[in-house]
């Protein structure tokens, strides 16, 4: 498939569904490698640095907590994600969500 045909598949389908490989991990990453477009799932993501890059960029960028939090739902990163790989701002997104009217 050529990523023009991608981009014709893709319109019809709802924005807010999550991509997924056929075991059902969901895809965190496309990789152009250049002999082609691969798709990285979440098991094969090394979350520890995938998030430590994540919220040294959102600090840079001095984004906002419910921005954060979109953004992190959007490449399916998970509370339970959150819990194993950054403990120390699970409670912190818990919090975060609340005050913004966001569901995990």
């Amino acid at each position: 498939m050529t990523v023009s045909r991608l981009i014709k598949e893709l319109q019809d389908c709802n924005p807010e569904l999550h991509v997924k490989d056929t075991d059902g991990d969901e895809i965190m990453y496309l990789v152009d490698k250049g002999d082609g477009l691969y798709m990285e799932p979440k098991s094969q993501t090394d979350l520890h640095s995938t998030l430590d890059a994540f919220f040294d960029y959102c600090t840079d960028c001095a984004m906002g907590d419910e921005d954060v939090i979109m953004e992190l739902q959007d490449v399916g990163i998970t509370l339970e994600d959150l819990k194993d790989y950054k403990h120390n701002i699970y409670e912190w997104a818990i919090k975060a969500a609340e005050e913004h009217g966001l569901e995990w």
